[in-house]
C-alpha cells in the first residue's frame, strides 16, 4: 500500500523537527474529513494546505519546513489529486481491515472444523464431564497428521540463526503502520499459544441440535401429490441446526497496546466470531475497525444475535496494566455490563494481565460487578476455566476464582512497595532505573537493560527479545499436575474417537513444547514486557512504537554490559539482525518501515565488530541526503548517529560532530552548523571535506562560507605598532537587494572575563566576571546608509523608517541618528526579507567580539591612536602622541579590523545593544544572554564615537540611552541568543 499523503506529511515534518504528537495527526484527518463534509474541494491543494497549517505549526520556522515538506509532498504525488482517491488513501490508514467480509451468520456448513463422526449431542454429554477425566498418558491418541503450529515454530526458535525461514504474511494480517512486526504472524510467546486458541474456536462455535426435529411439511407434500398424479412419499422439514454466535469485544488503545499482538492473534485464530473494539469501557457505541471510527450502538448489534446461543468474550486489562483505579470506567462498564447481560447467553471477560496485577486497581472492582460475567486472567489453568463457563456454567468456576483471588492477594501483599521511597531517588536517568528496579525487581530490570539496545522498541521485538533470552521452561503448578495425572482418561473404555480427540483438547493446556534452557537464572515472566512499556522507562511515540530517553538507554546499556559482559552486547547485535533479517524477507515494507528497520540494523552493527559498516553506511546515508538537499533525512539520520553515539565516539567523531550539524543546517540554526564547523577544525584542521571509511562527506554548514585574510596590529601604550599579524576570518554574504550586501562573519564560540579589571574603568564595568558565548555572526562594520535606504524601503511591519536619516551623508558611511526602535523595525524587516533571524547583539556578544581574544583596554593593545581609530584623539589615554579630531564620522573600514575580523569596534559612532541598562555586573548572566529587567526601559550602548575620547572608546566601556533617542548607529548578528531575566 502506498503511503498516504496525509500520513507521508505528517512524518516528514515530524523528522524535520516539529513537535508533533499522534494526536495531532488525528486532529488532523478529523479536521480534514469533517470540512470534505462542509464541502471541501479536496483537490484544492492550497486550502489542504493552510488546514494542516492552522493546526500543526505554530511559529515562522515551522512554518517554512512545513512548506518545505508540502512542496515535497506534491511534487512526488501528482498522480494522487482525485477527491475520491485522496479520501480513500487518508481512510485506509486509519481503518483497519474490519469485518464486514465476514458473513452476517456464522456459516452452517462448517463440518471440517470437527473430528469426523462428531455428533453434536455427544459433544454436549460428554465434553461437560472433561475436567473430572483428564489423563496425561495420552500421547499416542494424537491424530497422526496432527501438527500444532507451535511445534513448528519454535524450533530453532526466535531467530536462533539466519538459515531460519521467514513468515510470509497473509491477507487476514492486519499491518500496523509504526508497527513493523504486525506485517507478520507474531509468534507464540504469550501462555495461551495459536494452537490453543484455535481449539477453544472449534468448541466454542461446534453446531447445536435444534430442539424441533423434522416435521412433515404438508404444503410441500400436497405440491408433490399434485405434480405426479399420485401419492409417493411424504415430504420432510430437516431439523434445524444452529452454531454458536461468538462476539468478541476488544479493548484496543490505551494501555491495551502491549497486548496487541495477543488480540490479533484472536482476530486471526477466532475468524467466525463477530469482532468490536472499544476504548478503555465498553459503552453504548462499539466499533468495526481497530481505530475506533465505524462506529454503532450495542442495541443494534446485539439486535442481530440470538439471545439463547450468543456468547460474549471482553478482552481488557481493565486499568491493570496501569495499576491504577479510574471511578469512571468502573461506572462505564456497570451501565455497559447492565445492558449486555439479558440479552445474551453468557459473558466472559478474559484480563491478559495476571490476577495479582489485578489487587487495588479499576480491574479489581469490575471483576465483582456482576457473577454473570467473571473475569479470568490469560493463564492455561484460568483460560480452560473461561470455556467451562461459556459453554456450560459451571458453578465450580466462581469456586475456583474465590481461591484464585486469595492466592492473588496475598501474592500482591508479598511484594508491596511503598511508594514514597521513590521520592529520594531523583528523576535523571539512575533515577528512573532505580525506581524501575524498586518497583519491579531485578528480573523485570534484567529485561530493561536487553530492551534498551534496539533503538526503538515494538511490542513484536520485545516480546521476540524476552523468549530469547529469558523464557523459561514452563513450569506445571501442583494443581495443574494433579488434574493431568489422574488415571483412565485415554483408556477409560465406551469412549469414541471424537471424545479422546475433544478432551486430547483439555490436557494439551498443559502440554509445553520442548523448548531450550533458560538462558538467565532471574526468572522473568511474559508480563514483565507490558510491565517496561507502560514504565516509566519507556514513552510511547506512534502505535506500537516505544522509545527510551538517550540518557536512560545509555545507563542501561553501561549496567548491561557490566552484569551480562561484551558478549551479550554482540548476542543482542546478533539476534536484532537476524529479526530484521526475518521482517524484511517476502515483504514489502513503506518507507517508514524500512527506516525503521535500517536504524535498528546500525544499531545491531555498531555494537560489534562491524562498527566500520555501520559508519560507512551512514555517512554515505548522510552523504546522499546533504546532497539532496533532504532536511527531513538529515534530520532523521543525525538522531539516529547521536543515539549511537557511545559506540561510534572512540572512532567516529568527526561522524558524530558533521551529523549534527547537518542537523543544524536543516532546521536553519546557522550557530549550530558554525559550532559543528569549528569542532571539526578543532578535531581535524581546516578543510572542505572529511572522509569516513572511504566516504567523503562536504563539511556542514547551510551558508557557503567564504575566508578573507587581514593584518592585525598590535600597539605599545605610546601607540607604536610592535606586531603585525596575518589573521583568516569566515563570513557570508548577504544579498540585500539594488545591489547592496551585508557581510556577516563568524564568530567563535568561548569564554572571556567580561567587564574592566581594577584599576581601570568604572563601577559600572565590575565586578569583571567570566561569560561563555556560543559562536554567532556579527557584521562585519556599523550598518551603513546605503544598507539602511535598502532595509527601509521593504514592507513596514510596526513603524515607518526614514531613509536618510543621517546627518553625515555618505553610502558607506554608517548611520546614525537612529533610536532603538528604529533599529528593532529594521531587524525585523532585514529578518524577513533574507528568511533568517537578525537582530541586536546582546552587550555580552558585543564586548566578546570587540575583544576578539584580548585582554586590554583595546583590542589593539594598550591604546589607540588617530591612524587606528575614529575618535577624539586630542584628548590622550597613555603615552601616545596626541592626534587630529576629524569632528565627523568616516567611511566604514576605513582602519584595521581586529583579530575576528570586524571594524570599526572603537569609535565612529555608538552601537545599539538589545540588553536594559543596569548600574553594575552584580547578577549579570553567565550565558551572553540578552539580560532584560523591567524596572528601566533604558538601552546598552557600545563602542563609543567619533566625538568620544579615548575613555569611551575602550573595549568594557559602557553607555546608555533611552530607546527614542535617535543619535546613534548599530550593527546587526544573527544566531539565536538566549534571554535572561
Amino acid at each position: 500500500m502506498s503511503q498516504p499523503p496525509l500520513l507521508d506529511l505528517f512524518l516528514r515534518l515530524r523528522e524535520a523537527g516539529l513537535p508533533l504528537s499522534i494526536d495531532q495527526y488525528h486532529l488532523a484527518v478529523e479536521a480534514l474529513l469533517q470540512s470534505i463534509e462542509a464541502g471541501l474541494d479536496i483537490a484544492d491543494q492550497k486550502a489542504v494546505a493552510r488546514l494542516c497549517r492552522t493546526i500543526w505549526v505554530k511559529s515562522k520556522q515551522q512554518q517554512h519546513l512545513f512548506d518545505q515538506c508540502w512542496e515535497e509532498i506534491i511534487s512526488q504525488s501528482a498522480a494522487i489529486r482525485s477527491k475520491s482517491s485522496t479520501i480513500e488513501l487518508i481512510l485506509q490508514q486509519q481503518q483497519a481491515p474490519s469485518n464486514s467480509s465476514l458473513p452476517d451468520e456464522i456459516n452452517s456448513d462448517s463440518e471440517s472444523q470437527k473430528p469426523e463422526n462428531q455428533q453434536p449431542e455427544e459433544v454436549v454429554t460428554s465434553v461437560s464431564s472433561l475436567p473430572d477425566e483428564i489423563n496425561s498418558d495420552s500421547e499416542s491418541e494424537k491424530p497422526e497428521n496432527q501438527q500444532p503450529e507451535e511445534e513448528e515454530f519454535l524450533q530453532d526458535e526466535f531467530l536462533e540463526g539466519e538459515e531460519e525461514e521467514s513468515l510470509v504474511p497473509t491477507p487476514s494480517d492486519i499491518a500496523v503502520v509504526t508497527s513493523v512486526s504486525t506485517a507478520l504472524k507474531e509468534k507464540n510467546y504469550f501462555p495461551i499459544r495459536r494452537e490453543q486458541l484455535r481449539q477453544s474456536w472449534r468448541l466454542l462455535a461446534q453446531k447445536l441440535p435444534s430442539s424441533i426435529p423434522s416435521q412433515l411439511d404438508i404444503r410441500a407434500t400436497v405440491t408433490d401429490v399434485a405434480k405426479r398424479g399420485f401419492f409417493f412419499k411424504p415430504v420432510f422439514t430437516p431439523a434445524q441446526v444452529k452454531c454458536r454466535e461468538v462476539v468478541l469485544l476488544i479493548d484496543n488503545k490505551g494501555s491495551m497496546v502491549p497486548f496487541h499482538p495477543l488480540c490479533r492473534q484472536f482476530v486471526e485464530t477466532w475468524k467466525g466470531a463477530k469482532i468490536y473494539y472499544f476504548h478503555n469501557s465498553p459503552t453504548e457505541e462499539l466499533y468495526h475497525d481497530s481505530q475506533c471510527w465505524q462506529g454503532e450502538s450495542v442495541k443494534s448489534i446485539l439486535a442481530r444475535f440470538s439471545k439463547e446461543h450468543t456468547l460474549v468474550v471482553i478482552v481488557s486489562d481493565a486499568g491493570a496494566a496501569r495499576r491504577r483505579t479510574v471511578p469512571s470506567r468502573w461506572e462505564e462498564t456497570v451501565d455497559f455490563l447492565a445492558m449486555l447481560t439479558p440479552q445474551v447467553y453468557r459473558v466472559a471477560w478474559l484480563n491478559p494481565l495476571p490476577r495479582f496485577h489485578w489487587v487495588e486497581t479499576t480491574a479489581e472492582e469490575i471483576a465483582k460487578i456482576d457473577s454473570l460475567v467473571p473475569m479470568f486472567a490469560l493463564e492455561p489453568v484460568e483460560y480452560q476455566q473461561m470455556l467451562q463457563w461459556l459453554l456450560y456454567g459451571k458453578p465450580s468456576v466462581r469456586s475456583f476464582l474465590r481461591q484464585a483471588n486469595e492466592k492473588a492477594k496475598k501474592a500482591w501483599k508479598n511484594n508491596q512497595v511503598n511508594s514514597f521511597e521513590f521520592w529520594d531517588l531523583g528523576f535523571d536517568a539512575v533515577g528512573k532505573v532505580e525506581a524501575f528496579d524498586r518497583q519491579f525487581g531485578k528480573a523485570h530490570l534484567h529485561l530493561a537493560y536487553h530492551a534498551a539496545f534496539p533503538l526503538v522498541l515494538t511490542p513484536d521485538l520485545l516480546y521476540c527479545l524476552w523468549w530469547k533470552f529469558f523464557k523459561e521452561p514452563a513450569s506445571v503448578s501442583p494443581q495443574e499436575l494433579r488434574l493431568v495425572q489422574k488415571p483412565g482418561f485415554s483408556k477409560k473404555p465406551g469412549f469414541s474417537e471424537r471424545v479422546q480427540s475433544a478432551k486430547l483438547f483439555w490436557q494439551n493446556f498443559f502440554k509445553e513444547p520442548t523448548r531450550q534452557p533458560a538462558r538467565e537464572t532471574a526468572n522473568v515472566p511474559w508480563y514483565a514486557v507490558p510491565d517496561l512499556l507502560l514504565s516509566n522507562l519507556c514513552q510511547q511515540v506512534d502505535s506500537e512504537l516505544y522509545e527510551m530517553e538517550r540518557e536512560v538507554r545509555n545507563e542501561l546499556l553501561k549496567r548491561c554490559q557490566q552484569h551480562f559482559g561484551e558478549k551479550r552486547l554482540q548476542e543482542l547485535s546478533k539476534f536484532l539482525i537476524s529479526y530484521i533479517k526475518r521482517q524484511v524477507t517476502e515483504q514489502k515494507l513503506n518507507s517508514w518501515q524500512s527506516d525503521l528497520l535500517q536504524a535498528q540494523q546500525w544499531t545491531a552493527l555498531a555494537y560489534t565488530k562491524k562498527r566500520d559498516e555501520a559508519a560507512r553506511e551512514l555517512a554515505d546515508e548522510l552523504r546522499q541526503a546533504y546532497l539532496q538537499n533532504n532536511k527531513a533525512e538529515l534530520v532523521r539520520l543525525s538522531e539516529v548517529i547521536e543515539t549511537l553515539a557511545e559506540p561510534l565516539a572512540e572512532k567516529y567523531e568527526p561522524l558524530l560532530v558533521v551529523a549534527r550539524g547537518y542537523a543544524a543546517f536543516a532546521r536553519g540554526d546557522e550557530r549550530g552548523a558554525a559550532d559543528a564547523q569549528d569542532e571539526l577544525e578543532q578535531l581535524l584542521g581546516f578543510g572542505e571535506t572529511i572522509n569516513i571509511e572511504g566516504v567523503t562527506l562536504k563539511r556542514p554548514g547551510k551558508l557557503r562560507l567564504q575566508q578573507f585574510s587581514f593584518e592585525v596590529v598590535t600597539v605599545n601604550r605610546r601607540g607604536e605598532i610592535i606586531k603585525r599579524e596575518t589573521k583568516q576570518a569566515r563570513y557570508f554574504t548577504e544579498d540585500l537587494g539594488e545591489g547592496i550586501t551585508l557581510e556577516m562573519v563568524a564568530i567563535p564560540s568561548g569564554k572571556f572575563m567580561m567587564g574592566s579589571p581594577e584599576p581601570e574603568g568604572y563601577d559600572s564595568e565590575k565586578p569583571q566576571h567570566e561569560v561563555t558565548v556560543q559562536s554567532f555572526f556579527m557584521g562585519k562594520y556599523p550598518i551603513t546608509q546605503a544598507q539602511w535606504r535598502t532595509v527601509a524601503a521593504l514592507p513596514r511591519i510596526e513603524r515607518d523608517l526614514q531613509p536618510n536619516p543621517s546627518y553625515f551623508k555618505g553610502d558607506d558611511r554608517p548611520v546614525e541618528r537612529v533610536s532603538w526602535y528604529d533599529v528593532i523595525e529594521f531587524c525585523g524587516r532585514l529578518s524577513r526579507r533574507t528568511e533568517r533571524e537578525y537582530r541586536l547583539p546582546s552587550e555580552a556578544e558585543w564586548e566578546y567580539a570587540c575583544r576578539a581574544g584580548t585582554t586590554t583596554p583595546f583590542h589593539f593593545g594598550e591604546t589607540i591612536t588617530d591612524k587606528l581609530a575614529n575618535y577624539n584623539a586630542s584628548v590622550r589615554f597613555a603615552d601616545e602622541p596626541q592626534g587630529k579630531y576629524q569632528r565627523k564620522t568616516t567611511t566604514v573600514g576605513t582602519f584595521s579590523p581586529n583579530a575576528f575580523g570586524l571594524y570599526d569596534m572603537h569609535g565612529l559612532v555608538w552601537e545599539w545593544c538589545a540588553d536594559n541598562w543596569h548600574a553594575t555586573y552584580q547578577e549579570a548572566p553567565k550565558d551572553a544572554g540578552v539580560w532584560i529587567s523591567n524596572d528601566n526601559n533604558y538601552r546598552l550602548l557600545r563602542g563609543g564615537s567619533w566625538v568620544d575620547g579615548l575613555g569611551l572608546c575602550r573595549s568594557a566601556s559602557r553607555y546608555w540611552g533611552k530607546p527614542k533617542t535617535d543619535v546613534f548607529g548599530f550593527r546587526v548578528v544573527c544566531g539565536a541568543a538566549a534571554k535572561t531575566t
